[in-house]
């Protein structure tokens, strides 16, 4: 058999077969998966051919993407490479992608996961975690099978899929290998449905009492992203006390760190040039993206009328955000109420076990600055 027609064979007969979120992945015929962390991942679909890749996903969050990106692999022995892609400051905030790197570079442990069940722990400064059912054995297998590369550009990461897609194609290092996951049917207790007011002194007592809320009566519905979500419809979370330096509880039980922080607020906060494969920042959206800078606009307008209702900042773009990853954030509103600033943020959808906290403090800071 030539190489050219074994290649063939390989090519035809070995597809990815994703067994979690097989609808956010973008597949091909090769032996390499890439993940592209934030950077949108049919950006490199632009400048690769199909039978170059085996599948390109995003990942965004090492707690709970990681465990899956996993599973799916072991599904799909046929994948000997893996190309991940830590381009974007959001990708070094998440650190999804260098958790994942050690998930390969380091191995795991026996341990705990921040929902306090028995798990394996990636051995990474970043905290990862993958379902204790997954048999430990499969895992190192599928460390050992692996040759994997990162990226710090598209460019890079283009370059090294294509070059992975150069080597002869290679049997499966194993067999498939499905570990199902448990169905857990969560208890719904009766609620209103619509309209919820929280209210708390801190962003940290305010969020353990949303998470309460959503667990205990939130509506539970599809999403479009392979699964179900659970939900309270028209939340509203007023926070009447943070201090400027933020309240980290001790010990800090938050999905955020100070050092984290830093760095997103400046997402909110700073203008950042477009840049390809990056959708949007907040911050750009406000800064530039309407052709003004919103945020001193609206300074000006307080200043000019310290009374102002009329003191408004927008992020939805009418005309492109018909896609599939508009802003989050969508409407902000400034005025000022017996010589105190109130800011009211809307969001069209907010993750609030991981996301709230940072876009909370990120707001509270883009405030008080």
């Amino acid at each position: 058999m030539t190489a050219t027609s074994k290649a063939t064979q390989y090519q035809f007969q070995y597809q990815y077969k994703a067994l979690h979120k097989p609808n956010q992945l973008i597949y091909g015929q090769g032996q390499t998966a890439v993940i592209t962390g934030w950077t949108v991942k049919s950006t490199l679909t632009k400048h690769l051919q199909p039978q170059e890749y085996a599948v390109i996903g995003q990942l965004y969050s090492p707690t709970r993407g990681i465990n899956l990106l996993i599973r799916n692999l072991l599904y799909n022995p046929h994948v000997h490479y893996l190309v991940v892609l830590n381009a974007t400051k959001e990708d070094m905030n998440a650190g999804a992608g260098i958790c994942l790197l050690d998930f390969f570079r380091n191995g795991f442990k026996e341990g705990i996961c921040d929902t306090g069940k028995l798990c394996w722990v990636i051995d990474s400064k970043i905290p990862g975690y993958i379902d204790i059912d997954v048999k430990a054995s499969a895992l190192e297998k599928l460390r050992q099978s692996i040759k994997w590369k990162e990226a710090k550009s598209i460019t890079e990461a283009v370059n090294q899929v294509k070059s992975f897609a150069r080597i002869e194609p290679v049997e499966p290092w194993g067999p498939a290998s499905p570990f199902d996951m448990p169905t857990v049917m969560p208890t719904v207790l009766p609620g209103q449905r619509y309209g919820h007011r929280i209210e708390g002194k801190t962003i940290a007592e305010t969020w353990v009492k949303i998470i309460h809320l959503i667990k205990t009566t939130g509506t539970i519905r599809p999403t479009a992203y392979d699964g179900q979500w659970q939900e309270l419809i028209d939340l509203m979370a007023i926070v009447t006390s943070e201090s400027e330096n933020f309240d980290f509880p001790e010990p800090n039980y938050l999905p955020i760190d100070p050092c984290f922080l830093q760095e997103y607020i400046s997402q909110i906060r700073d203008d950042a040039p477009k840049r390809e494969g990056v959708k949007y920042t907040y911050g750009q959206r406000l800064r530039s993206h309407f052709g003004c800078d919103q945020i001193k606009l609206c300074i000006d307008k307080l200043v000019a009328d310290i009374d102002s209702a009329r003191v408004v900042m927008s992020l939805w773009d009418v005309s492109n955000d018909a896609n599939d990853s508009p802003p989050c954030l969508n409407h902000i509103w400034v005025r000022i109420v017996d010589n105190e600033l109130s800011l009211t943020a809307t969001f069209r959808s907010n993750d609030m076990f991981s996301a709230w906290p940072a876009n909370a403090m990120g707001l509270r800071d883009f405030a008080t600055t």
